[in-house]
C-alpha cells in the first residue's frame, strides 16, 4: 500500500498542528519514503515532530513545482538533512523550477510584485544534493515515477498564474515545471499532485501513457478547482466518473467545488490515508 501523511495543508483539527497555505506530504511506498513539497514555512517539520512521522527515513524529495506554498520550507528541509549526516535524499524536479518568476497583479500589489521563484537559500543548498532536474520521466524506484514535463493535451484545464522571465522580459508563465509522481500499484496507479497547475486530466492521462498503464487506483493532492469555472469543475468530475478512480483526495487548492459532486474525500494535516 501506498502511505501518505499529510505534513501541511490549509487545513487542520489539531490546535496542535499547523495548517497554512500550502502542501507537503509525506510519501512511503516500494521500500522509499518520498517527501512531496515542503509547504510555505517550516510547519511540515514541526507537524512531522508532532505526529511522530520519521523525517530523517526520507530518501527522496519530489518538487511538484516552484512556487513559495510548495517549495518555501525547502531550505529547512535541507539544512535538516545536511545536519543530520549520512546519505542525503536525491531531490527530483523539472529544471523550469530555477526560473525567476513572480506575480504583479492585484493581489499582490500592497506588497509590489510576489516572488514566485524557488527560495534562494534553497538554490545554495541544493549544491550539497545529487539533483535530478528533468522535463522527462524518471524512475525513483521500480513502482514509483516522477513525472516530469506534462504535455498539455487539454489546454482549457491548465491552472495558471504569474509571470516567468523569459529573455530579459516577464511574459505570463505556462507553469512547465508543474509535475507529480505516479505509484504503480496492484490496484492501479496511485497519483500525487502538488497544485496540477497543468490540469489534473493532463496529469492523469500522461501517467497512464508513461507507466502503461490504464486504471487509476487513486488521485491525492492539490486539484487547482478552488476558483474553477463550474464547467472546468463537471467536464473534471465527469472524466473522473469515466475513468471509474474510485478515491479522489483533493487538498490544498481544491476547494470544495468536486465535494458537490461526491468526488472528494476531505484530506487535512495530521492525516494519514493508505492506498
Amino acid at each position: 500500500m501506498v502511505g501518505i501523511t499529510v505534513l501541511v495543508e490549509n487545513r487542520t483539527r489539531s490546535k496542535a498542528l499547523r495548517s497554512e497555505d500550502g502542501l507537503s506530504l509525506l510519501v512511503e511506498y516500494d521500500g522509499v519514503v518520498i517527501l512531496f513539497d515542503t509547504g510555505e514555512t517550516s510547519a511540515f517539520m514541526e507537524n512531522a515532530r508532532q505526529i511522530g512521522a520519521d523525517m530523517g527515513a526520507v530518501t527522496d524529495i519530489v518538487l511538484s513545482h516552484s512556487h513559495p506554498d510548495h517549495s518555501g520550507g525547502l531550505a529547512e528541509a535541507l539544512d535538516f538533512f545536511v545536519r543530520r549526516g549520512g546519505v542525503l535524499p536525491r531531490v527530483y524536479l523539472h529544471p523550469d523550477i530555477f526560473r525567476e518568476k513572480r506575480r504583479d497583479d492585484a493581489s499582490a500589489a500592497a506588497h509590489g510584485a510576489k516572488n514566485l521563484s524557488l527560495p534562494a537559500a534553497a538554490r545554495a543548498l541544493l549544491d550539497s544534493f545529487f539533483v535530478v532536474g528533468s522535463k522527462m520521466p524518471q524512475r525513483i524506484s521500480e513502482r514509483i515515477v516522477f513525472l516530469g514535463e506534462i504535455p498539455r493535451r487539454y489546454p482549457e484545464a491548465c491552472a495558471l498564474t504569474g509571470d516567468v522571465l523569459e529573455e530579459g522580459a516577464f511574459v505570463s508563465d505556462p507553469l512547465l515545471d508543474d509535475t507529480g509522481i505516479a505509484c504503480i500499484t496492484p490496484e492501479g496507479l496511485v497519483i500525487i499532485t502538488g497544485c496540477a497547475h497543468s490540469g489534473i486530466i493532463n496529469i492523469v492521462e500522461h501517467a497512464k501513457s508513461v507507466t502503461h498503464i490504464q486504471t487509476v487506483h487513486a488521485v491525492v493532492g492539490g486539484l487547482h478547482m478552488r476558483d474553477a469555472a463550474p464547467e472546468l469543475v463537471a467536464r473534471t468530475v465527469q472524466y473522473f466518473r469515466e475513468q471509474r478512480i474510485p478515491h479522489v483526495y483533493g487538498c490544498h487548492c481544491t476547494g470544495t467545488a468536486l465535494a458537490a459532486y461526491g468526488c472528494n474525500k476531505e484530506l487535512v494535516v495530521g492525516d494519514r490515508v493508505d492506498l
